[in-house]
């Protein structure tokens, strides 16, 4: 064993070097598994579930906390209210998909905030060739909008769209399928299930939104997302007007 000198010798040579060649590995690494937010007392609760579009990977990681949707929804909104990124890269709706967003921490958190509002946005990792079930993808959307009005707090459930996908791109994501059953199939959803829809797609397919990557819209992007997500909120009376 060890002596408690040796230990602490170790414990501060592995910092020093962390501190010097893992910098950037721990920014890859909370890229990817983000810490959870942290609640606030006394604020209503909106939360955001997604994938990166959500998390904000359109934008530096050192920008995010002001430029993802998330963010810039909660400016929108003001201090009244908590706005609470759960986005996580990657990760698909379908829980057959290659990372599925209902493994994670980051969904039982979602559903036990007490949120008054549940934006969910997913789907676009969920257009990989690998990925794709558009029977089962409608079956479990559905199941998912059901499960969240299920909750104590009842919230208001918001669904969107994903954002305009394009090709070439450096996902595997077919932009194809995006345009022409991700976003058909949500928009049946919403209709079927009477829940309100943020066509985000739309709002983002204008040419000078397109993203430099094909897929992670950049802060403008995402600032359009977060003022029709307010819009949608404001329409379905889940937060004040002014």
């Amino acid at each position: 064993m060890r002596s408690p000198s040796s230990r602490a010798l170790t414990i501060a040579a592995t910092a020093t070097l962390t501190a010097l060649t893992g910098g950037a590995a721990l920014l890859g690494y909370l890229a990817w598994n983000p810490r959870a937010p942290r609640l606030k007392r006394g604020r209503i609760r909106i939360a955001c579930v997604g994938d990166s579009n959500t998390y904000g990977a359109g934008v530096a990681t050192d920008r995010r906390s002001r430029h993802a949707y998330p963010a810039q929804l909660q400016d929108l909104l003001g201090e009244r209210y908590q706005v609470l990124n759960y986005g996580l890269s990657g990760r698909t709706l379908l829980d057959s998909g290659n990372w599925p967003y209902s493994c994670e921490r980051f969904d039982h958190l979602s559903r036990n905030v007490g949120a008054r509002a549940i934006v969910l946005m997913l789907g676009t990792n969920d257009a990989k060739p690998c990925n794709w079930d558009p029977e089962r993808f409608e079956r479990e959307l559905t199941a998912r909008i059901d499960a969240y009005r299920a909750l104590p707090s009842a919230p208001t459930v918001l669904l969107a769209t994903p954002p305009a996908a394009y090709e070439p791109n450096p996902y595997d994501i077919d932009a194809d399928v995006v345009t022409r059953q991700v976003v058909p199939t949500v928009r049946r959803v919403a209709e079927a299930t009477s829940t309100p829809l943020v066509d985000v797609h739309t709002v983002t397919s204008v040419p000078e939104l397109k993203p430099k990557d094909g897929i992670h819209p950049n802060a403008a992007g995402l600032g359009a997302i977060a003022a029709a997500v307010r819009g949608c909120l404001v329409a379905a009376g889940a937060v004040a007007k002014d």
